[in-house]
């Protein structure tokens, strides 16, 4: 079975920035360094995917390009999280979920729960044995 999901790496920020900025605008690695107020070096290094696009990375392309900096942070994302699935491997398989976990201690809290009304329902405590604050015992 062929499974596309997860084997396909998503576009990176790099490869949007190259092809739809660069490419269709003509503008030079050093002139988009110019505007964004960073060296041609980090520049070529974002295109190229060696360099991540940080929060501060992110709000200078927004701001120069006239985009969401989320726009640039949700693709960073997406390629950080591909590089943990494909590196994680038969770590994250071996992991247990929270999902046996919650259950687990679920059905233990309805367990007891259902064990002190049992006990309640069977031996309630006598009307004497209650301590009433300002009262008197015995009175």
């Amino acid at each position: 079975m062929l499974k596309i999901e997860g084997d396909l790496p998503p576009l990176s920020q790099g490869a949007v920035l190259q092809e739809h900025i660069v490419g269709r605008l003509g503008i030079s690695q050093a002139a988009l360094a110019k505007a964004l107020g960073v060296s041609r070096f980090t520049v070529s290094q974002v295109l190229g995917g060696r360099r991540a696009v940080s929060t501060e990375m992110a709000l200078r392309l927004g701001h120069v390009l006239d985009t969401s900096p989320e726009l640039w942070l949700k693709l960073q994302a997406q390629v950080d999280l591909f590089e943990a699935r494909r590196g994680a491997g038969a770590e994250s398989r071996s992991c247990r979920g929270f999902g046996k976990l919650t259950r687990r201690s679920a059905e233990r809290r309805r367990n007891k729960v259902q064990s002190a009304k049992t006990r309640r329902h069977i031996d309630p405590p006598s009307p004497r044995t209650i301590k009433r604050p300002g009262m008197c015992n015995g009175s």
